[in-house]
């Protein structure tokens, strides 16, 4: 179930908002790449950035130290340490509203030093210049940000998966299931690995019945780039007299604007029964059915 706003799960689309007053705290995403890449409305005698050594490198394992402080020599700092490529961090000065500009500056160690600098920045952090989520500045782009007037707002959506599950027998087979468990991998979150066990383990569902309460997980979608998800879902079961049974599911979906091709979300032809070789195994009788994206 997508957020109140969308529509869908497929109309999910990268908030473009405006920050409208003075922040106490912005968060950022370290993307790498050299001043060029640079993306925002920002004044030029304002925003500010220089590269050095080529600029922050875009690929690899490795971690840059970031350092961002006041420009007035106050020695507040609102952010120091390492962060790897894709890593977020956020500005703050405790219950303190933020400078109206900050110096950032990206180094390749934390020996604070001259000759480490990959790239430093001057960027105005009051919203008295034009600033909207997803603003690129050098190597980080700005996801959040947290004021009086708007809260929290954010390039992270929280979205429900849902799942249908229900006990298709074919054959007209007298067969009760007792859930035994339920997981699913997705790649939200570098490929999550949710265990919904506890929400079904032990729940029995004769023939045609379906699960009731339906079984749910939360997982938090970033918009701040057009991708694709997928969550591949695996139910197990038994009866009482020894025989157990599996079944998958598979959905995907495109975080994007309305009118960009779709996901595909389907459930996967029950398997047939398992070999005479592994006796009182059938799979199939547990069924998954589509995961509920929808409003």
């Amino acid at each position: 179930t997508p957020p109140p706003q969308f529509e869908d799960c497929d109309s999910m689309t990268p908030p473009r908002d405006e920050c409208g007053e003075k922040v106490f705290t912005m968060g950022f995403r370290y993307r790498g790449g050299d001043c060029s890449n640079s993306d925002n409305v920002q004044d030029p005698q304002i925003f500010s950035c220089e590269d050095y050594q080529g600029g922050p490198p875009t690929e690899g394992d490795g971690e840059q130290f970031i350092l961002v402080t006041d420009i007035k020599g106050l020695g507040i700092n609102y952010y120091t340490g390492f962060v790897p490529l894709g890593g977020d961090f956020t500005l703050s000065n405790g219950e303190e509203i933020l400078g109206a500009n900050v110096n950032a500056t990206i180094y390749s160690t934390d020996l604070i030093a001259p000759e480490n600098i990959l790239q430093t920045m001057i960027i105005h952090t009051s919203c008295s210049q034009v600033t909207f989520l997803k603003d690129i500045y050098g190597g980080i782009q700005l996801l959040s940000f947290n004021n009086t007037l708007q809260g929290f707002v954010s390039c992270f959506v929280d979205v429900t998966l849902g799942f249908n599950i229900v006990n298709a027998v074919e054959n007209n087979q007298d067969f009760t299931v007792t859930v035994d468990s339920l997981s699913t991998i997705t790649n939200f979150d570098d490929n999550l690995f949710i265990n919904m066990t506890d929400q079904v383990a032990g729940t029995q569902l004769a023939p045609g019945e379906m699960l009731s309460p339906i079984p749910t997980a939360v997982v938090s979608v970033d918009l701040s780039i057009r991708q694709q998800y997928t969550a591949f879902t695996t139910i197990q079961g038994s009866s009482s007299d020894g025989f157990f049974c599996r079944s998958t599911d598979f959905l995907n979906f495109t975080a994007s604007t309305t009118g960009t091709p779709v996901g595909d979300a389907r459930s996967f032809v029950a398997p047939a029964p398992a070999p005479i070789s592994i006796p009182n195994v059938y799979a199939g009788v547990v069924q998954v059915g589509i995961p509920d994206v929808g409003p």
